[in-house]
């Protein structure tokens, strides 16, 4: 650098260098905070993937009557429906639903043809890949007249770590509609309906491991009592 002064001789000024150490001190900085950006969105990675496995699918079902036209002026033909309120999507949800018919006059609790016929049950019982936010399944199922009870058992998994999920609802049909298990509880006889329910459930657990058993099977047979002759609405 050349520094002309006024009534003087040109005088040259050495234009001042970085050292070494500071340009690799520049670099080292740059490579640490390049680091630490890296550290930080894998903890920000980590961090959500932890969240997402506290984060549960928020999986319910129902009994309605069915919204087919075909079945509009059928009044107890009902339809059972699963929905995933989110916030996150179900894996593998499955259900499955036993109909039992009640008689109104003793409250005794009877199961419905869906034990005893392939296809009722198979309307009964479905199974799907996935279940998204907001996109309901449903599928008509077996409808008793004139008061009903469905026991539906449902199933999923958390997709993150493949956690099950169940539960067991309960939904009632009589003359008066459909009703969930809380509105029948509201019943004055519903201890003795739901007892008498219980009872039949467990007796048919015992039956199944009886008829599951490969050998020595019992030498008396259980004696299932007459089903009353009320209607039932079957899906086509």
């Amino acid at each position: 650098m050349v520094d002309r002064k006024k009534g003087g001789k040109n005088s040259v000024t050495p234009t001042a260098r970085p050292h070494s150490w500071t340009i690799g001190l520049a670099i080292a900085s740059i490579i640490i905070s390049l680091i630490g950006g890296v550290n930080s969105c894998r903890q920000t990675a980590q961090t959500q993937k932890v969240l997402r496995l506290h984060i549960e699918p928020l999986v319910k079902c129902a009994v309605r009557h069915s919204s087919l036209p075909s079945r509009t002026n059928d009044s107890f033909s009902p339809e059972l429906v699963v929905f995933n309120e989110g916030p996150i999507k179900a894996i593998s949800p499955s259900v499955s639903c036993q109909v039992y018919v009640v008689d109104t006059n003793s409250l005794n609790v009877y199961l419905s043809m869906s034990s005893y016929d392939e296809k009722a049950v198979n309307r009964l019982t479905f199974l799907e890949p996935e279940l998204e936010i907001g996109k309901p399944v449903s599928r008509e199922i077996l409808g008793v007249h004139p008061m009903g009870i469905f026991v539906v058992q449902l199933s999923y998994y958390r997709e993150t770590d493949m956690k099950k999920f169940s539960s067991e609802q309960i939904f009632v049909y009589e003359s008066s509609g459909f009703s969930d298990h809380k509105t029948f509880q509201q019943r004055k006889d519903y201890p003795t309906i739901m007892h008498n329910l219980r009872v039949k459930m467990l007796a048919e657990d015992v039956e199944r491991g009886i008829k599951e058993m490969p050998k020595n099977p019992p030498t008396q047979k259980g004696v299932m009592k007459e089903m009353p002759g009320y209607l039932m609405s079957v899906p086509p």
